[in-house]
């Protein structure tokens, strides 16, 4: 019994400096206001990462006149103890800073010789803010840069040219994926809800031709001398038919710059910037024959041997540069590209 009445002592003494406290339940950092109800309060725990990666740009690069000259970006953790890694989609990015020393130049007292750097496969050139390498904890592959040859005609004094090229590092967010990086062109993909022929393919895109006619519409509504630029077809795919699409798609399909050369001394007009075209003559003619003969006629952008007329390929998969009218109702197989 002596025990017992300590303790219910204690527990009367608890309650009466409880009720004596000032407001504050728990004498912290993060006050917890009393109420009637309830009070809680909560405490932030944290564990650091150091970043576990080292980048190893090159420490120099011997520019020639005779042929490019290549370097490689990588990247490692830091030790075994110390693996690479980044958060779910996101990648490290080594990109050309935006300096005033990156000015893709070599100099010799005040003469100055330029040069390019393109990245991997590509074939731009890079500029200051331009990616040279990503890295993920999927791809940690040594990445390559390629140094343009050098025009030793504009280096018209002698000495040693030199220049600098300063790299920033950060961690993005990840470029989506490229879907079709391991299809082959000639290989038969879904966008949308068609089907379609890879034609084309870069690093982290594809060039697309419809496999099947969308459908059979005219080239241009009114029977007269027409060009794609001016043709009513062109409208069409680039407004109703691109409009078609998801606005997740859209974001996908980038433009592109075609050349609309003339079929002998037809003109074949300017050149246009389009979402969706149709293939030239001579991109129809490099296809191969199975991609080509979808089993009946086509339009092609290239004009036929009148203004009034453009060419197509006939139902035998067969380019007929002589072309038809058009005003003439054929199968319609838009190509586009996309970037990832």
């Amino acid at each position: 019994m002596k025990n017992t009445r300590r303790f219910i002592t204690g527990m009367v003494t608890l309650a009466m400096v409880s009720a004596m406290a000032p407001m504050n339940v728990f004498a912290t950092e993060n006050t917890i206001p009393l109420n009637a109800n309830t009070s809680s309060g909560s405490t932030d725990v944290k564990y650091s990462v150091d970043p576990s990666y080292t980048v190893v740009i090159p420490a120099s690069v011997t520019l020639s006149d005779t042929s490019t000259t290549n370097a490689t970006i990588s990247v490692s953790g830091k030790d075994e103890s110390n693996p690479f890694k980044l958060g779910s989609g996101q990648a490290l990015s080594v990109n050309i800073a935006d300096v005033e020393t990156n000015d893709f130049k070599v100099k010799c007292d005040t003469v100055e010789v330029p040069y390019t750097v393109t990245a991997g496969t590509a074939t731009t050139a890079l500029k200051k803010g331009s990616t040279a390498a990503a890295f993920t904890n999927d791809d940690q592959t040594a990445k390559t840069l390629t140094f343009s040859k050098i025009d030793s005609t504009l280096a018209t004094v002698a000495g040693e040219y030199t220049g600098t090229l300063t790299f920033g590092i950060s961690v993005e967010n990840a470029a989506p994926a490229n879907p079709y990086a391991a299809n082959n062109v000639g290989d038969e993909v879904t966008f949308g809800s068609y089907n379609w022929y890879i034609i084309g393919k870069s690093d982290n895109g594809v060039t697309l031709l419809m496999k099947d006619n969308l459908e059979n519409k005219k080239y241009n509504d009114s029977n007269t001398s027409v060009t794609w630029e001016t043709c009513t077809l062109r409208t069409y795919l680039n407004d109703d038919f691109y409009n078609s699409f998801s606005a997740d798609d859209k974001a996908k399909i980038v433009q592109k710059t075609n050349s609309n050369p003339n079929n002998g001394s037809i003109s074949g007009g300017n050149d246009t910037t389009d979402y969706i075209y149709l293939l030239s003559i001579a991109e129809a003619n490099a296809l191969d024959d199975s991609v080509r003969n979808c089993g009946s006629r086509w339009w092609l952008r290239s004009p036929g041997f009148e203004s009034y007329m453009a060419a197509g390929v006939n139902d035998g998969g067969n380019v007929d540069t002589d072309g038809y009218l058009v005003y003439s109702v054929f199968g319609v197989r838009p190509a586009l590209n996309l970037e990832f």
